[in-house]
């Protein structure tokens, strides 16, 4: 996924004034048009920082046009051409930077979490709002704090849609996630009986890290939950106990879901919906024939309506949405003389 417009975003006297560090050729000029945790995704004029412990990566990083390396450990060999801004704390660094790029931004703000199909959502999503203004999001399913911060910190000033998906690993990282996004929306899209990995089998303790999305979402801004969850009563009162000003859609096939499911009609290679988008109907054609990918749409259909845009040209660009890879991809490969179809 690659950034749509990439203004300028730091010059020297900017970092040096809110960022404070030793130097190490130190630079006369500097003209940064993006921050990246990943040296191997690094664009020209990226600044580099060693965030996810990969100080061994500055010559990869500035091979691919890094202009900046910020670290926290000074690097056994240095390129005497390679400016390195030593700091205390790369994670703090990488979290102010983020915050003041997130402050400058324009954009309205979509955070997404559930146990499943949040990429899907969060690439639907994207593909849908580039088409009715300049959009951002996070890189493929990379939504823990780091990874968030290293989006955040791309987003332009003059940009009108942000889209970023945040993961869970236990307690308060939904958290941190929503508090570095600061979504105007927040999603959650499922919730079920999975990660208990980092949750010991207790599915209150899912709900509720799942829940924490409303920590970082505007007073007054709003939540779209899912109504058909088993679990939607417990979903609702975790998220008013974090958030009192927050305002709840929901989406489903429930009847009493605000955005809801009216019609599927699952084809071999397509489907037929109708929604109903608070008192609106609508019909709606999309080539991944599935029951979960249908509510992914209409999750993706209330955001746009949550955002008070153009419904008829989302439903336009979802008929043209190709799955995301190993998201729902079909492929077909043939088995003692049968042809079989694989669904990824």
């Amino acid at each position: 996924m690659n950034i749509i417009y990439k203004p300028i975003y730091w010059d020297l006297k900017k970092l040096e004034f809110y960022i404070q560090g030793k130097w190490i050729n130190r630079p006369e000029f500097l003209m940064a048009t993006g921050v990246n945790t990943i040296s191997n995704n690094i664009e020209e004029n990226d600044i580099f920082i060693a965030a996810i412990n990969n100080n061994n990566k500055i010559d990869i990083a500035f091979k691919n046009g890094a202009c900046l390396a910020i670290l926290d450990k000074e690097p056994t060999k240095i390129e005497e051409s390679f400016p390195i801004l030593l700091v205390e704390n790369i994670q703090e660094t990488l979290r102010k930077i983020a915050d003041i790029t997130r402050s400058n931004t324009k954009a309205s703000i979509i955070g997404i979490t559930g146990t499943a199909g949040k990429t899907t959502l969060k690439e639907l999503l994207f593909y849908i709002l580039q088409s009715q203004g300049t959009s951002h999001a996070s890189y493929k399913n990379l939504n823990n704090p780091t990874y968030l911060a290293d989006s955040i910190s791309n987003i332009s000033p003059d940009c009108k849609f942000g889209v970023y998906e945040m993961g869970m690993l236990g307690a308060g990282v939904v958290k941190k996630c929503s508090q570095i996004v600061k979504p105007h929306i927040g999603v959650i899209t499922t919730v079920a009986e999975a990660h208990y990995t980092h949750h010991q089998e207790n599915i209150k303790s899912i709900i509720n890290a799942k829940a924490e999305i409303a920590c970082g979402i505007f007073d007054g801004g709003n939540i779209l939950l899912p109504r058909d969850s088993k679990y939607f009563t417990e979903i609702k009162n975790a998220v008013k106990a974090y958030n009192k000003n927050i305002k709840i859609s929901t989406f489903g096939v429930h009847e009493e879901s605000d955005f809801r499911l009216l019609r599927l009609r699952l084809k071999d290679t397509s489907m037929m919906m109708e929604v109903n988008l608070r008192g609106k109907v609508y019909k709606v054609k999309a080539f991944i024939p599935s029951h979960v990918y249908a509510l992914n749409v209409l999750a993706s259909l209330s955001c746009v309506n949550l955002l008070g845009m153009d419904i008829e040209q989302a439903i336009a660009k979802i008929y043209t949405f190709q799955a995301p890879f190993r998201r729902g991809q079909r492929f077909k490969s043939s088995y003692n003389q049968k042809t079989i179809e694989v669904i990824d």
